[in-house]
């Protein structure tokens, strides 16, 4: 692509980002990406076929690497996977998120809620995205988890993933609530205290006694 026309769509992309971190996809409005954007609607549908195309465009910039990341480190795993510990399995699973907004510095509180709002996101396109992207990667990272907690079944697996994602994301989506619960105490942008505390309290859920039936 040639560089000019690189930089009008990276700016529609950012203005677009930063309107979906603010207001979710159904809080999108062509008419305010134009605006903020300094673009014609043309030029808009120029990059991008459909408000659904953009959406698409959005995600793919900002989670594809957080998805080739994931995958490669489960891809590393799956070769030898009795040498790794619960731990490391969810480290591999939790950080690329994180580091997606640290990478980030200027644009981190965007990048942080972004993720956080598609994760939440209950527009179709985005579901069904998330779904192509990451049922096959959730399903790989569950058996590896598997082998180190053999005493739960796949009903125990499956809830406590989902509160997994679920924790992380209300993480990402309001990262200045914590800060503020806890009087300061607690740096919600420090990566490394954030992971530590995140595998401490998972990995303490996942080899709790199975509750299923």
């Amino acid at each position: 692509m040639i560089k000019g026309k690189q930089k009008v769509r990276d700016r529609i992309l950012d203005v677009a980002e930063k309107i979906i971190a603010e207001n979710g996809y159904e809080g999108v409005s062509m008419r305010e990406i134009v605006n903020r954007a300094k673009v014609n609607l043309a030029t808009v549908y120029y990059y991008f076929d459909s408000k659904d195309g953009l959406l698409i465009a959005t995600l793919e910039r900002r989670f594809g690497s957080i998805y080739k990341e994931q995958k490669e480190n489960l891809k590393v795993m799956q070769e030898a996977p009795e040498k790794y510990t619960l731990e490391q399995i969810l480290e591999a699973l939790l950080l690329p998120p994180l580091k997606a907004a640290e990478n980030n510095p200027s644009k981190a509180q965007i990048v942080r809620k972004l993720i956080g709002r598609i994760i939440f996101e209950h527009n179709k396109t985005c579901q069904e995205m998330m779904k192509r992207r990451y049922k096959d990667l959730r399903d790989g990272y569950l058996k590896l988890i598997h082998r180190t907690v053999p005493h739960l079944k796949e009903a125990d697996l499956q809830w406590r993933i989902e509160f997994i994602f679920g924790a992380q994301s209300f993480l990402l989506i309001d990262p200045q609530k914590l800060e503020y619960m806890s009087n300061r105490i607690c740096n919600s942008s420090d990566t490394k205290t954030a992971l530590k505390q995140m595998i401490c309290f998972f990995s303490a859920g996942l080899r709790a006694p199975s509750v299923s039936e």
